[in-house]
């Protein structure tokens, strides 16, 4: 009976799992956060085994990309506030004048993804050609320095999705599915 609970438990937490990943890709699409996809193929894929039952309680992880976070909470401009929010610890990002930009090779990424072409004529002020390498470089340098200026608003595409609410719906979830087969493993 209670090898039954185990693994009825760990079923339905794996399902949850599952759950949390794709409402987490669908907020990214929502919030228009999904140009690539990679940093929503990024989230959970490099769970091996992401629900684990320890003696202390239910251990779930959800592996996130490392930036995860600068989306969710935004980032201040060096020059202006894009209204970022503070994190758990109270901390706010925020880039610094003199500080450094977005790369560009990141922001190169973004041009494709979106796809953010050079203008046809690509002509210095002197006259002189541009390569489309070099025009598409002053356009992605543009846009890192108006990041690095103005900010990145938040999205909430994580906090919108995992949070109290949620936390509390889960525990009523498998107290409701589970609740009475748990009380009679307690009466034997």
């Amino acid at each position: 009976m209670k090898s039954k609970l185990i693994r009825g438990l760990t079923d339905e937490l794996d399902s949850y799992w599952m759950e949390l990943v794709e409402e987490l890709k669908a907020s990214l699409i929502k919030e228009n956060r999904y140009a690539s996809g990679n940093t929503a193929q990024s989230i959970g894929a490099y769970n091996t085994d992401p629900i684990s039952i320890t003696a202390k309680g239910i251990k779930i992880r959800l592996g996130m990309p490392s930036h995860y976070l600068f989306l969710d909470r935004g980032v201040n401009g060096a020059l202006s506030s894009a209204g970022a929010l503070p994190t758990e610890d109270g901390k706010v990002f925020s880039y610094k004048k003199g500080g450094k930009m977005p790369p560009i090779k990141a922001i190169r990424r973004f041009m494709r993804n979106r796809g953010i072409d050079a203008p046809k004529r690509s002509n210095t002020k002197s006259g002189r050609k541009r390569s489309k390498k070099a025009e598409l470089d002053g356009i992605a340098f543009a846009i890192a320095r108006s990041i690095w200026a103005k900010g990145t608003k938040p999205t909430k595409f994580y906090s919108n999705v995992v949070n109290d609410k949620q936390i509390l719906a889960l525990e009523a979830r498998l107290m409701a599915k589970f609740g009475n087969l748990i009380v009679d493993i307690v009466k034997i």
